[in-house]
């Protein structure tokens, strides 16, 4: 998935893997991507057609290396171009969803295990997930590697002024946790405590609905500059998800000096030390405590959090990541 005028940094992480890869002088990187939109099912039908028929000419180039990020139902396109081009190298990274929530029905996941027997390298983004890619598919998993966070967009901002206590970044859905973190401020109901919302989705209304009688801000489509400004101006970084394969807005948050409260569960449990750089809160009564708790969050305490965040999770780099990629990328073409 790719940024749209609807999401414009929705799978922004593919355009920053991009730019980073092809200024290295011994790759010569192409770019083929599909725009995240919404759409109803005649729409994604005719959205992944359009993509099929735009694919056509790239059968006719010679590729070293195809590197797909999203399985379903890209794979198909990889793997018929793999037919025509016996010495290309398969590498797959899997970003969740396209497991979870798409290799559910025995059928379609017997199809899509026929397509996988074709990835020569494949890519989970956090352990968990790998483990759900091993069981569903029957494939190894070669290697965990995260979308990677770039240093130079999200960085510690000094003297910034915290204007909010809590910021969640993410879509505003069911598997986000965005209504836990709803249902904690009404239980909460202290307006003394202010929380900033990024994002969009469902449970848009009800967060405007609650703006009306509690110290909520609502920040739809920031730029990668304003989200940055807004991590650097919460004191905590708020984000219950239910199910998270890795969760780079976590890594996002420390990177600018923002202790994490995050849910223990996929990719999130890696990122997370309990009070070293933040908390653990999985549940609405998890959340509701922690909330109070940190009300009385001392200055000296606060400071050792935050310098702890921004020494955290440096493996995650965007520069690491890459780093990685390129390694790999040459020792499948050797082969």
């Amino acid at each position: 998935m790719y940024p749209s005028s609807q999401k414009p940094y929705a799978g922004i992480f593919v355009l920053n893997q991009y730019n980073h890869l092809k200024q290295l002088k011994d790759l010569n990187v192409d770019l083929f991507t599909m725009k995240r939109t919404f759409t109803n099912v005649v729409g994604s039908l005719f959205k992944y057609f359009s993509l099929a028929i735009k694919f056509i000419p790239k059968y006719f180039k010679h590729y070293d290396i195809i590197h797909l990020h999203y399985f379903f139902p890209l794979i198909i396109l990889a793997s018929i171009y793999k037919r025509f081009n016996k010495k290309t190298k398969l590498v797959v990274t899997f970003h969740g969803s396209d497991i979870k929530a798409k290799m559910n029905n025995k059928l379609v996941r017997k199809v899509f295990k026929f397509f996988a027997r074709d990835i020569d390298f494949a890519i989970a983004v956090g352990k968990d997930l790998s483990n759900d890619i091993e069981t569903r598919l029957g494939i190894k998993v070669n290697a965990i590697i995260s979308a990677g966070v770039d240093k130079n967009t999200f960085y510690p901002i000094p003297k910034t002024e915290k204007l909010y206590d809590y910021i969640f970044v993410g879509s505003f859905i069911h598997r986000k946790g965005v209504d836990i973190v709803i249902n904690a401020i009404k239980t909460v109901n202290d307006n003394d405590i202010s929380f900033c919302f990024v994002g969009s989705g469902p449970y848009a209304n009800a967060l405007k609905e609650l703006s009306n009688s509690h110290n909520i801000h609502i920040f739809e489509n920031q730029t990668q500059d304003e989200l940055r400004q807004l991590y650097n101006a919460s004191k905590f970084f708020l984000f219950p998800s239910r199910d998270e394969p890795f969760g780079l807005v976590a890594t996002e948050a420390l990177y600018c000096g923002t202790p994490i409260i995050v849910s223990k569960v996929g990719g999130l449990k890696e990122q997370m030390k309990e009070r070293v750089n933040g908390f653990f809160a999985t549940t609405q009564d998890e959340v509701e405590r922690t909330i109070l708790q940190l009300k009385d969050c001392d200055e000296l305490t606060y400071r050792e959090l935050k310098n702890e965040a921004i020494k955290s999770n440096k493996e995650f780099s965007l520069e690491h990541i890459c780093s990685q990629l390129h390694e790999i990328y040459h020792t499948l073409a050797k082969q």
